[in-house]
């Protein structure tokens, strides 16, 4: 496996995986009261994206240094700037190129399911982190709704990336001796359709759909709708609620 590279989703990224706007504007505020930041932090975030984590925390500490393997993730960051302290730079989670004990705080977002080895990401940060850094660890609550599609599609496509799942990656942190001191979550709602799910599938937006060749995928697209018919009556503009949550471990970097 290699790490994912987000570059074909810079322009619907923001569109399909960001924030209602209600949540945007409380987010930032959110992180910096649940890892108790304050405005002279240092903050380091890898697989920064385009800033939909880094944008609204930036004005709750001192700057932030965003590292990213997608380069068009990062100019779509730079688009919707606005002068927030954030610096960039192309780069590895698992070779960062900063010096040892540089960042008061780390921030990761849905990140270690998609590099290839995640332990070495962690050693990386533990490096660069200082040694009484915080690390946020955040992730959105895995979804409750469409498990009907969700199993439709799954059991029609092969293993062709072999991500780490999420129960995986949850227990990543304390296993390699990070030590929690907190877990928090922001809830809020979405309304969501069979035929969006449908729409996400069609058009690829999903990166475990980027490595299906286009029979794979079409054989996906046909499973999902069969069970729409079976689940949903084939009516693709139901309106499901879908109460969610981000979700935010702190933990600090195990003993030297």
């Amino acid at each position: 496996m290699t790490s994912v590279n987000f570059d074909r989703a810079s322009s619907f990224y923001d569109a399909t995986r960001g924030f209602p706007p209600e949540v945007a504007a409380n987010i930032g505020n959110f992180l910096a009261q649940s890892g108790r930041l304050t405005p002279q932090d240092n903050v380091l975030e890898i697989g920064i994206g385009t800033g939909r984590v880094a944008l609204p925390l930036a004005p709750y500490v001192g700057s932030i240094t965003g590292v990213d393997i997608s380069r068009n993730m990062m100019l779509r960051l730079r688009e919707k700037q606005n002068g927030a302290s954030i610096h960039l730079a192309e780069g590895d989670a698992m070779q960062l190129p900063f010096a040892d004990n540089t960042f008061d705080v780390g921030v990761v977002v849905h990140v270690l399911h998609l590099v290839s080895d995640e332990k070495a990401v962690l050693a990386e940060l533990q490096r660069v982190l200082k040694p009484n850094a915080k690390l946020l660890h955040c992730r959105g609550r895995v979804r409750g709704i469409f498990d009907e599609l969700n199993a439709a599609w799954q059991s029609s496509k092969p293993e062709t990336l072999p991500m780490n799942r999420w129960e995986k990656v949850d227990a990543l942190l304390p296993n390699n001796g990070w030590q929690a001191i907190g877990d928090y979550q922001y809830p809020y709602t979405l309304i969501d359709t069979p035929g969006d799910y449908l729409d996400k599938l069609k058009n690829r937006i999903w990166s475990a759909t980027w490595a299906l060749s286009d029979e794979e995928h079409a054989q996906s697209i046909e499973a999902v709708k069969a069970a729409i018919v079976q689940y949903y009556d084939g009516d693709y503009d139901r309106k499901i609620e879908n109460p969610t949550a981000f979700m935010v471990n702190v933990y600090t970097p195990p003993a030297s």
